[in-house]
């Protein structure tokens, strides 16, 4: 099992290859000791984008990188569609900074 400090600025990409960015932060549950989610940070210093992914979307994790289900970016774009409307998100929370 990998240290969650290792999972830090490992890149993330969807299983179809598209890059989402690299691991900001990991959550851990306190009692089972595994990731809940993790935050992934992309973009430029003025224009970065937070995805929060939770574990349900997570596929692999290698020493290389982390691999997401296709539907994370699917997600995320209903998500920014929602964000105009004011209507919270259901499986990943996309924050501009």
């Amino acid at each position: 099992m990998m240290h969650s400090s290792k999972l830090i600025n490992l890149p993330v990409k969807t299983k179809s290859n598209d890059q989402l960015g690299h691991v900001s932060n990991v959550e851990i549950d306190e009692i089972t000791k595994e990731i809940n989610k993790i935050e992934v940070k992309s973009g430029l210093i003025f224009n970065k984008t937070t995805l929060l992914i939770d574990k349900e979307q997570i596929v692999s994790i290698s020493e290389k990188e982390i691999i997401v289900k296709d539907t994370t970016t699917k997600i995320i774009e209903e998500k920014k569609s929602k964000q105009a409307l004011n209507e919270p998100a259901t499986a990943v929370n996309c924050q501009r900074q």
